[in-house]
């Protein structure tokens, strides 16, 4: 459990100091992975001359392979895509928001729902235009949370190792 906890930290640390070059190595090596596996499944796709009747043939090898292509050619395409649909969530939501809140009307109800809704209107136009700012920021969210989980995963580590009759 420490070496765990001392990875999660080091990680942590690495995706707070240098977020994007962390994301575009990580996309990189989950890339060749991805084009490892691709490659794979298509030798044993064209190897194999049956196939079961739920498998996706050559169809599922080549989106992999593709996939990996993709994230070794551009490593923050996929993160880019990723903020920007949370961005269109961001504003669906917040326009839900809104219009649910005219619905309503006056008073506070209809008044804390019409700026919720404005608030989540311009967050997520404001996450869409600045995707490479939100994947920083939402690195630097992630970053703190593996620097905790990985403090209290060394923590328990080391009790756990005091427990231990010798």
């Amino acid at each position: 459990m420490i070496l765990e906890g001392t990875v999660m930290v080091l990680a942590g640390l690495l995706l707070a100091l240098v977020p994007l070059k962390f994301i575009q190595a990580l996309a990189m090596v989950v890339g060749i992975i991805l084009l490892v596996a691709g490659g794979i499944g298509l030798f044993r796709a064209f190897r194999e001359g049956r196939r079961s009747p739920y498998s996706f043939g050559m169809a599922g090898p080549a989106l992999v392979l593709l996939l990996g292509l993709l994230m070794v050619a551009w490593p923050l395409l996929l993160p880019g895509l990723l903020v920007t649909i949370l961005g269109v969530f961001l504003l669906m939501i917040g326009l839900g928001q809104l219009l649910f809140g005219f619905a309503v009307g006056g008073g506070p109800r209809g008044t804390s729902l019409k700026l919720a809704g404005l608030a989540g209107i311009v967050l997520g136009v404001l996450v869409m235009v600045f995707t490479e700012a939100a994947i920083w920021l939402f690195a630097l969210f992630f970053a703190a949370i593996l620097i905790a989980n990985g403090v209290m995963t060394i923590a328990t580590g080391w009790r756990l190792k005091q427990r231990q009759p010798v």
